[in-house]
């Protein structure tokens, strides 16, 4: 089951009664103007498979309850005013193939977890608050195409294990030092 309102300039919330709704599949509500928090009642759409919210006024924090649905390959959260850290418990979506966190007020450290998303192929976090270093196990992530880190508050520097994926690209900012080549730092 789908269920796609996405670039209609709706606006208000988003009810808790979506969690009733659980033989969704699919759910795209991205590009309108929808605001408040992101119902916890969203943890009940255990076959939701993509998830697109992106391009919203949403606000508040990502709850761990994400983390429960396990059937996510797509999960896009992205140019909302989402603050807080990234729930450790999105590093259970194994088949997640493409994250997508950037342009919001995001806080704390990248999860180390993240390295058990072993089929992504995309990762996005810029244009956020994160802070803290880039964690090795991001090196697991040999599926990834693209990883979008630059314009954040990050530290460190860009671990070695990073320099063997396979990536189209790979994008952090340029006061993280780097022994890797073929990788493009954003000033």
């Amino acid at each position: 089951v789908n269920f796609d309102i996405s670039e209609n300039n709706f606006t208000g919330s988003l009810p808790t009664e979506i969690g009733r709704l659980t033989r969704l599949e699919r759910l795209c509500v991205f590009e309108n103007n929808l605001t408040g928090a992101i119902p916890a009642e969203m943890e009940e759409l255990v076959v939701l498979e993509d998830l697109r919210m992106g391009g919203n006024q949403f606000n508040g924090t990502i709850s761990q309850g994400i983390g429960l649905l396990t059937n996510l390959e797509r999960l896009d959260l992205e140019n909302n005013n989402l603050d807080g850290s990234i729930p450790t418990e999105l590093g259970n979506l194994d088949r997640l193939v493409r994250l997508f966190l950037s342009r919001n007020s995001i806080t704390g450290s990248i999860p180390s977890e993240f390295g058990m998303l072993t089929e992504l192929e995309l990762l996005s976090l810029s244009r956020n608050q994160l802070n803290g270093t880039i964690p090795s196990t991001l090196g697991r992530l040999t599926t990834a195409e693209m990883i979008f880190l630059e314009e954040n508050s990050l530290k460190g520097s860009l671990p070695d294990e990073l320099c063997s994926l396979q990536t189209n690209s790979l994008q952090f900012d340029c006061n993280l030092p780097s022994k890797c080549s073929d990788v493009f730092c954003h000033d």
